[in-house]
């Protein structure tokens, strides 16, 4: 069939959102490997999922839809959306990237102060974390996936609704973990702080440093200033929000009206407004 299909008019998000609340069964395919099995073990859990709700939250990885640059297999979650659909469900399709990464993505990683990419234990690729936040390259990947499947899947009356989730973005101090010393978030971030205080003197007053030019700016020291860590932090999630907010906006504009939810790990009361004004739910 078609890649793309028409917007469904008749899905409307705010119509969905009226009820009183939003009872999903997620879908879990465990760690079968097999697409078979996998279809099999989906399909034996909405034979029964129905006697609870009739709203489906399907996980499929990165890695199913997209096996190779810029070609898509939507095969498997076409076969769940219409069998779901034998059953008077309908479907969140939640893409899993962080962790369902495909093998031929290029290795931007956030690395730590000594190089490396180990440290924490999940949402992992080929051992470390992708940065989604700071790789243009890895931003475009993700933006085009979103939008292919919006674009495949706004018209079909089986799929209410996207989710896309991040759990622990950043840093997992209980793993120690403390990533950032990759060159293109340093650029964002010498960037940002270039734009927010335009002078090396106003930021070395305000950290209180001693910077002689922006280069010069990383990731807070252990004796780093209150104010200089908090800088850090603040740019983080911003980075992680101004991400899902650019996806849940190509999303929109691909499919104005069905659900969205995010889970970002990063929303504040200003971000919560962006994402209520594109008709997104914030799960955080």
């Amino acid at each position: 069939g078609s890649e793309e299909t028409l917007p469904d008019k008749t899905a409307d998000w705010k119509r969905l959102t009226d009820r009183k609340s939003l009872i999903y069964i997620g879908m879990s395919k465990g760690s079968l490997k097999n697409p078979a099995e996998r279809i099999v073990k989906v399909k034996a859990l909405l034979d029964e999922a129905g006697s609870i709700s009739n709203l489906v939250e399907y996980e499929t990885m990165w890695s199913l839809l997209e096996p190779l640059p810029g070609v898509y297999d939507w095969s498997e979650l076409d076969e769940i959306i219409a069998y779901a659909n034998t059953k008077q469900m309908t479907v969140l399709i939640w893409p899993t990237f962080i962790g369902g990464e495909p093998a031929w993505i290029p290795a931007c990683f956030q690395k730590k102060k000594d190089g490396s990419i180990s440290g924490t234990n999940a949402y992992l690729f080929q051992g470390g974390r992708v940065n989604y936040w700071h790789s243009p390259e890895m931003k475009q990947r993700i933006l085009a996936l979103v939008t292919a499947m919006a674009k495949r899947y706004r018209g079909n009356p089986a799929v209410h609704g996207y989710y896309l989730l991040v759990e622990h973005g950043g840093d997992n101090p209980w793993n120690g973990f403390f990533p950032g010393y990759e060159e293109e978030t340093l650029l964002d971030f010498r960037n940002h702080c270039q734009k927010q205080w335009t002078s090396i003197d106003s930021l070395n007053q305000r950290w209180s440093s001693r910077l002689a030019a922006w280069n010069e700016i990383s990731v807070p020291a252990a004796d780093a200033s209150p104010r200089q860590r908090l800088d850090w932090f603040i740019f983080r999630k911003e980075s992680m929000t101004s991400f899902f907010i650019d996806a849940v906006r190509h999303i929109r504009e691909a499919d104005p009206y069905k659900l969205m939810i995010v889970y970002t790990g990063a929303v504040d009361v200003e971000s919560a407004k962006a994402f209520q004004k594109l008709g997104c739910m914030v799960a955080d």
